[in-house]
């Protein structure tokens, strides 16, 4: 819900999902470590989607798939964001580097479920393999940077906003429904018997993949518009009403 927690409901409505079989999974632009506690609190078995479909990892952290940036790529998305004066969260090798530490890195702390290292050099984090790059911005600002960032001449990037104030950096080949492609071919799960939930930016892909992707009540007008359906809002018990609708 808004307040970051799983209701009671969901959380009953998942278990009951679970005990019928029906695999439940994660997808999120966050890291493992980000996304850990929500899958134990629920108690999650399958392969979860982080770093917005760049990873695919189970809960004990092995990594069943990993698409990185291209170094230049990685190091066009930092130096711009740099001219642009956000604030740069880089997911390197499992570890989160930010660039300015700032009150931007330290917020970011409640997304990424751990604290930031100094980015020393971004041209040796771009050769290492950069999984993310993530500008902190302002709200107002974010949308016509992503804007921009469309026209910047990279080799194979996907861009996308996540949060109001955050516009993300993948490899080109990286998306949430590319994601779930892979977690379907693993599981033996055709696309027809998918249900996606989701309310940013970055879940369009993923709904439309989806044999029935729907749209939180929470979701911008753009998600709701593109999605088969629409349930309520997070803070009204969304995912439940989609799982009792449609599976139970």
């Amino acid at each position: 819900n808004s307040r970051g927690e799983v209701s009671h409901r969901n959380r009953k409505a998942i278990g009951a999902a679970l005990e019928a079989g029906i695999h439940v999974t994660i997808s999120t632009g966050r890291s493992l470590t980000g996304a850990l506690w929500c899958a134990e609190e629920l108690g999650l078995t399958c392969p979860l989607m982080i770093y917005n479909g760049g990873m695919l990892a189970d809960r004990v952290g092995n990594v069943l798939y990993s698409k990185e940036l291209l170094p230049a790529d990685a190091l066009l998305a930092m130096e711009e964001g740099v001219k642009r004066g956000v604030t740069l969260c880089i997911w390197c090798g499992g570890k989160l580097y930010g660039h300015p530490l700032n009150e931007r890195t330290a917020d970011y702390v409640r997304f990424a479920g751990m604290e930031p290292l100094p980015a020393e050099s971004l041209e040796a984090l771009a050769e290492q393999g950069v999984t993310k790059v993530l500008w902190y911005g302002t709200k107002e600002e974010i949308p016509a940077f992503w804007e921009e960032m469309e026209k910047a001449p990279f080799e194979n990037v996907h861009a996308t906003p996540s949060q109001p104030m955050f516009l993300e950096f993948f490899h080109g080949e990286v998306s949430k429904a590319a994601a779930l492609e892979r977690l379907g071919v693993l599981l033996n799960i055709p696309r027809e018997e998918m249900i996606a939930m989701g309310d940013g930016a970055n879940d369009l892909e993923l709904l439309a993949y989806a044999g029935l992707g729907v749209a939180m009540g929470n979701a911008s007008p753009l998600v709701k518009k593109q999605a088969d359906a629409v349930t309520v809002t997070n803070d009204n018990d969304g995912v439940a009403e989609v799982i009792e609708k449609y599976l139970l």
